[in-house]
């Protein structure tokens, strides 16, 4: 929920240059290259919104000023720009996502996944081996709660088991540990495109540039295969260049840890896991059913936002111990984000205004980049453009921004390669833009690991600059072979046709 607070001058100063934008420029300055009147009109709202929500930190009323800003100038009318805003499968699917995803939270599943794989009789013994799966188990946690869940167990987590092993908090192995934990969380999260709302709400901004649909299979596909290789190549990065002592984490005993909660899957969660499963991998078994068949014009028929809902539904039908399995009033209450409601809606509506033909803004944009980006014919190069650029703007910027003003950008470059999905170059952007932690400006979820026991500013300008542009270069390497490189069966699928309709 936002905090109700005053503006600083600096916030001030953006959001009044925001409302220039939005309602003043308009009026004075004529179209210029490709850009209509009305593209004009477009430009300048959008970058208002943007500037608004950079200085006010608030996703829903920036979005109100850009709705007024469009019809003031008679790009479109009231009922038509309202209808716009909810009127879309995302923003539909969102309420089921939502509640589904706040009810797995809430029932603890997370903890007693991380505990299990923690406590293998197999990782004893093996501390390189025990650190994969310590940042694995991390990662799997963050999936099924949340980011925030994630690092407030294993923050503390890799604290404790630092300290039972003998290592103190200014060790190489205790820091690049806990920076470990932040990226691995992080990645998590971003697993599923739709369970973390500001990254879908990215996606889908920027989706009409790139003239691809947001497709469930490619994005998690080719991520997953980032997250899993990227934590081998990072433990061993610890203890091949770093030089970390990882020797004394070969007797730990992992089982003398407590969780949070049973660590034993209850009845409740095991209903809730199997749900969420089932509703994640709609878009992929339609994907794999035979074009044509009975059974995948039936499932079609649902789409992912109906499908999210109808198993929500079900959930709060079905009785356990004499309640509801979900509780929907509360779930509504407590596990829906209207603040990235509204930027769903809001920034693909703005999207599609700043990507439609009438607009001619596109246009400009790939006349005034061309000279950087059109004489790249290697899709690797673009790749690595894409992240390392956007890994290092968003140490500074907000990362949905990122994403937005520089996918807008190289959006219409893309159409240059046939050979790979839109969707794959799309995730590198929000792999990229999320897994920052330079500055407390980096994330909203950096200022925890900055202020952390033992991270100080020294280690994260030296070694926490190497580890952010390897990451880059090693997601740039792993997204372009995601695609161009991975079995066919894998190239299949991500090339299927997206289930989540962007526009």
């Amino acid at each position: 929920m936002e905090s109700i607070k005053g503006f600083s001058l600096v916030n001030w100063i953006f959001v009044i240059l925001g409302l220039i934008c939005a309602f003043i420029c308009p009026a004075f300055i004529q179209p210029w290259s490709t850009l209509t009147p009305a593209g004009v009109t477009i430009f300048f709202v959008f970058v208002g919104t943007l500037l608004m929500v950079i200085g006010s930190n608030s996703l829903i009323w920036p979005i109100f000023a850009a709705m007024a800003g469009l019809v003031a100038y008679g790009c479109t009318d009231g009922n038509a720009i309202a209808a716009a805003l909810f009127s879309n499968g995302t923003v539909v699917m969102m309420l089921g996502v939502f509640p589904l995803s706040w009810a797995l939270n809430e029932s603890g599943f997370g903890y007693v996944v991380a505990h299990f794989l923690l406590t293998r009789k197999v990782l004893k013994g093996r501390p390189v081996l025990f650190t994969m799966v310590l940042f694995f188990a991390l990662l799997v946690m963050a999936i099924f709660t949340s980011v925030f869940g994630a690092l407030m167990f294993g923050l503390p987590l890799v604290k404790t088991l630092c300290k039972q092993a003998g290592y103190d908090t200014d060790s190489q192995y205790y820091k690049l540990c806990q920076v470990g934990t932040y990226m691995f969380a992080t990645m998590g999260c971003m697993f599923f495109p739709f369970t973390n709302g500001m990254v879908f709400a990215s996606l889908n901004s920027i989706s009409t540039a790139f003239g691809a649909e947001v497709s469930t299979v490619a994005y998690t596909i080719s991520g997953l295969v980032v997250d899993v290789v990227f934590i081998i190549i990072y433990v061993l990065m610890m203890k091949f260049v770093f030089r970390a002592d990882m020797s004394k984490m070969a007797n730990i005993d992992a089982g003398k840890l407590s969780s949070e909660g049973d660590n034993k899957v209850t009845k409740k969660q095991l209903v809730l896991v199997i749900s969420f499963i089932i509703a994640a991998l709609y878009s992929f078994v339609v994907a794999l059913l035979p074009a044509g068949a009975a059974i995948t014009i039936f499932l079609s028929r649902f789409g992912g936002s109906l499908w999210f809902c109808m198993i929500v539904a079900i959930l709060c039908i079905v009785h356990m111990d004499g309640k509801p399995i979900m509780d929907i009033r509360r779930a509504l209450k407590e596990g829906v984000d209207w603040n990235t409601l509204f930027a769903i809606g809001g920034f693909m509506m703005l999207g599609n205004y700043v990507s439609s033909e009438d607009s001619g803004i596109m246009g400009w944009l790939s006349q005034v980049f061309k000279p950087i980006l059109g004489g790249i014919d290697n899709i690797f190069v673009l790749m690595l453009i894409v992240c390392l650029i956007t890994i290092i703007v968003s140490n500074f910027f907000s990362n949905m921004m990122t994403v937005i003003i520089f996918g807008s950008v190289v959006g219409p470059f893309v159409a240059n390669f046939t050979n790979i999905n839109p969707v794959v170059i799309m995730t590198a952007l929000v792999f990229c833009a999320w897994n920052a932690y330079l500055t407390v400006a980096a994330n909203g979820t950096a200022p925890i690991l900055l202020g952390y026991e033992g991270i100080d500013t020294k280690f994260i300008w030296t070694k926490g600059i190497i580890i952010t542009i390897v990451y880059a270069v090693v997601a740039a390497l792993l997204f372009t072979f995601s695609h161009l490189y991975s079995p066919f069966f894998l190239r299949k699928l991500i090339d299927s046709d997206g289930v989540y309709q962007a526009t």
